[in-house]
């Protein structure tokens, strides 16, 4: 038993010489590099590109005005059946970032409201004229066509987590359509209506 200790006791002290060898040699000191790196990514931009106006209005009848018309007034439809297209337009964003970066979409809207007076008229998205919720009212794409259109919630944040590269415009950037529908009442007040509805777009 004594001998295995002594062997054991020498062992330690050979490694111990042994380092502090090593030390006198570096002269007590030790270093290494790291990289350091960033990727400063291109400001956000959010361009207004139309409004959405849905023109003349018969009270006691909805009027849905789709995300995209592409001059084909026929997609227009309301619950009175004939459908006035005088001055009707979706609305569209332009939205520009990074390509491949992460980025959230949310939206604020401002009641339409009479100009001349304190009525307010109803508005709704993503529901269409039966308000069952099945009609896609907002939306952003890359070729500006409802073939590619990927759904967007009004409320809430809307995330897209890898934006994608494409051009518009000499810049990487998206669509974002807009549609929806409004329901006046029997006994609406005659007037113009007007409000806004903002899309903000930031970096996750």
């Amino acid at each position: 038993m004594k001998k295995i200790t002594k062997i054991f006791f020498a062992g330690l002290l050979t490694v111990g010489f042994g380092f502090a060898a090593q030390a006198q040699e570096a002269n007590g000191q030790g270093s290494n590099t790291i990289t350091t790196s960033a990727n400063v990514l291109g400001l956000i931009e959010v361009t207004n590109e139309e409004n959405l106006n849905f023109g003349q209005v018969m009270p006691g009848f909805a009027k849905f005005v789709p995300m995209i018309i592409d001059q084909n007034t026929s997609v227009l439809s309301s619950s009175q059946g004939t459908v006035n297209t005088e001055n009707v337009t979706s609305g569209l964003f332009h939205v520009f970032a990074a390509a491949g970066s992460s980025i959230a979409l949310s939206f604020e809207v401002e009641p339409l409201k009479l100009k001349e007076g304190t009525d307010v008229l109803a508005l709704d998205f993503n529901k269409g004229l039966a308000a069952d919720g099945t009609t896609t009212t907002l939306g952003w794409s890359t070729l500006g066509t409802t073939a590619t259109v990927t759904k967007l919630e009004i409320d809430g944040t809307n995330e897209i987590d890898s934006f994608p590269s494409n051009q518009i415009e000499g810049k990487n950037g998206i669509y974002v359509h807009i549609g929806g529908t409004v329901r006046p009442t029997g006994t609406q007040a005659p007037g113009e209506y007007e409000g806004s509805l903002t899309l903000t777009a930031v970096y996750n």
